[in-house]
This record gives structure tokens, sequence and C-alpha cells, in this order.
């Protein structure tokens, strides 16, 4: 059998996502100063293995870096809860996931049935070994 002779050439090829894969924050909630708030609430406890750990409450982003939502996983059997921000401690006024960046200082509260949890934490950024957590 014959061989053809081809003359070495390199190809470049150029990788183009398809898809945006989403980045999120954590923001673990400051437990002490949040059972300050809900002290005499039965059943509305912060705890350190679950509001408490910043890979539980994640902020999840835009393609352009921007917040849009947040979400509490890793609740004591609750699933997934929804998390409402708010301008300050008193928990009155709503404000806008735009608005929130790293570093900041945030009011959230999350709920299943009639309880109400009232947190508040640091926003820490994406986390080192997961830099595409979503």
């Amino acid at each position: 059998m014959k061989r053809k002779y081809e003359r070495p050439m390199a190809f470049e090829e150029t990788f183009m996502t398809n898809e945006y894969v989403a980045a999120c924050w954590g923001v673990a909630c400051s437990i002490d100063s949040a059972n300050k708030v809900d002290k005499g609430h039965y059943g509305v406890d912060h705890v350190a293995k679950h509001c408490g750990l910043d890979t539980n409450q994640h902020i999840y982003t835009n393609s352009k870096g921007v917040a849009v939502s947040m979400i509490e996983e890793g609740t004591d059997g609750l699933g997934n809860l929804p998390c409402n921000l708010y301008t300050d401690s008193s928990y009155r006024y709503s404000k806008s996931y735009s608005s929130v960046k790293q570093g900041d200082y945030i009011y959230w509260t999350t709920k299943s049935g009639d309880r109400t949890w009232h947190h508040q934490g640091y926003v820490k950024s994406t986390y080192k070994n997961r830099p595409n957590h979503s």
C-alpha cells in the first residue's frame, strides 16, 4: 500500500461558548445578630451548620455580573427557600438584587409555612474551588 505524503500544517480552533454559566456569590448569615432579631419566635433559629454557612445562600448573577436572585439551600429539611432582600435591619423596604455587590452587608428573609427568618451577612466572592458554581 502506498502512502500519500501530506505536508504538516497547524490548525487553530477558537473556543466559543454557546451558553453562559451564571456565577454566584455566597452569603453566610451572621447568626448571633440574626438570632437577636428573631429572639422569642418559636422554631426560628439561625444555626452555624445551615444559614451560617456561605455555601448555603447563593446570589446568582447574570452574564454582566449583576445580581439577579438569591436562594437558601441546605436548610434543615425545608428544601430550597427563595430569599427576599431588604434595605436595612428594619426589614420593611425591599431592595433590588441588582444593587448588591461583593463585600456588601445585606439583610434578607426566608419563609417556610408561618415562620419567617430574618437574616443578615456579608456577600462573599465566588468560591475559590468552584468558580462556576451555580
